[in-house]
């Protein structure tokens, strides 16, 4: 989710109690099967795996959508960061750039 959100950045996530709740380009984190994944919410999967619902994310970069992601999978929605301060260095980062 760079830029939006930076690899390390601790999150506040909400744990959701119905996936049915999720709308068009929330956030959400999920197992990725070797780490969680941040991305945005795209559709609920008319595909189930095992009769396991599922949904589709993307990432900001490049065109594909993600696997469908199980919903046991999701952590939750992303909330807001804890790390304001990442935020605020990057703008400092990049303004110092254009000197």
């Amino acid at each position: 989710m760079e830029p939006l959100i930076q690899t390390g950045e601790r999150l506040l996530v909400e744990p959701l109690g119905d996936v049915s709740t999720l709308k068009r380009f929330d956030v959400v984190v999920f197992w990725g099967g070797e780490k969680f994944v941040c991305h945005y919410f795209l559709a609920h999967s008319k595909f189930q795996q095992n009769k396991t619902p599922m949904i589709l994310t993307k990432g900001l970069r490049g065109s594909d959508l993600d696997t469908p992601v199980e919903c046991a999978h999701i952590l939750g929605r992303v909330a807001k960061s804890l790390t304001p301060w990442m935020r605020l260095t990057q703008t400092l980062q990049i303004w110092r750039s254009k000197d």
